[in-house]
């Protein structure tokens, strides 16, 4: 959604502004701050789990480092994914290991730490 109409809506009235907000969708305003966020992504996660490749999406948080984002994924994921096989050049893993050796590979150490957190491996 476009930035500049939340500026227009900011400059109404409180009043008009709580009625205005409602009809926003909640995709929306995930992006708006961490409390949306968190909604947004239980309804998020639900679907993306079937729908996209979860390697990939898993690949792209790791990339950048995005240990909130990759906390929250963790949190909504349900145990028969964490618990995934799969392979990765050609070596059979499941999916904590494939997340640590991502986490080597573009150098993401937040992540990794918290992965090592998670699985009590420190």
């Amino acid at each position: 959604m476009d930035n500049n109409i939340f500026l227009k809506i900011n400059n109404n009235c409180d009043d008009v502004k709580k009625i205005i907000f409602d009809y926003i969708l909640l995709s929306d305003k995930s992006q708006l701050n961490k409390k949306y966020f968190k909604d947004y992504s239980v309804k998020k996660y639900i679907n993306l789990f079937n729908k996209v490749n979860i390697n990939t999406y898993v690949r792209n948080i790791i990339r950048i480092d995005a240990i909130f984002i990759l906390r929250t994924l963790m949190e909504n994921m349900d145990s028969s994914f964490k618990n995934k096989r799969m392979v990765y050049h050609k070596k059979r893993m499941i999916l904590f290991e494939y997340m640590i050796t991502l986490c080597y590979n573009y150098s993401s150490d937040r992540c990794r730490w918290y992965l090592m957190r998670i699985y009590e491996i420190i």
